[in-house]
């Protein structure tokens, strides 16, 4: 049996689309349904802005250690460590408790539907879940996945193993060594990090950056 439901407005997509137009038309007034397969808070909270800077910050303070003898600071000549592995940890931590916290936050609005599944278009302003068992229209749709990563086709690449920005965020163990591709500010970001980290980092563009 198909379970049928109609709304004011859809959105797709956790991140912006529930921070942008989901909450603020619910609180409107209006019937609103939200569709999100994985992890409330989108790109920008669980694998995008908020971590890098999380990560990035301990990165700049580290140099500003390591430079320390520019401003006159003598550390005693002891070089500065990280604990990698507690740093990745607590910040992965933070993210994941602020993210978890969303969907019971939004349990208490009485005008927001959260719908915790992928959904395909079958008709007109029609979707359906993976099951088939439900269906659900709506007068308005917004449609805000966000994006993924790109994997560029580079001879080679596939046998080798790699990680994309959503993985080199929440790694746990220092590498020795990183080569990063790309010069967007994802990649130079990360690049920083790792290399303030202590890891021997090699960054690759095909153009200048």
């Amino acid at each position: 049996m198909v379970e049928t439901q109609h709304f004011d407005i859809a959105v797709i997509g956790g991140g912006a689309g529930l921070a942008k137009i989901a909450s603020p038309c619910s609180k409107a007034g209006y019937k609103v349904a939200l569709f999100e397969r994985e992890t409330l808070g989108g790109t920008c909270l669980n694998r995008g802005c908020i971590p890098s800077k999380m990560l990035i910050y301990p990165a700049s303070v580290m140099r500003q250690v390591q430079s320390s003898d520019l401003y006159e600071i003598d550390i005693g000549g002891n070089e500065p460590k990280v604990d990698f592995e507690a740093l990745v940890t607590r910040v992965s931590k933070t993210i994941d408790d602020d993210a978890n916290s969303i969907a019971p936050r939004l349990a208490k609005n009485p005008n927001l539907t959260f719908f915790h599944e992928y959904v395909h278009f079958v008709g007109p302003k029609v979707v359906e879940n993976e099951t088939g068992t439900l269906r659900v229209s709506a007068d308005k749709w917004v449609i805000a996945t966000g994006s993924v990563p790109n994997i560029p086709a580079i001879p080679g690449l596939e046998g080798t193993p790699y990680m994309t920005s959503r993985e080199a965020l929440r790694l746990t163990r220092k590498p020795k060594k990183l080569i990063t591709l790309g010069g967007g500010f994802i990649a130079v970001e990360l690049t920083s990090y790792f290399a303030a980290m202590g890891v021997e980092t090699l960054n690759i563009s095909r153009s200048e950056a």
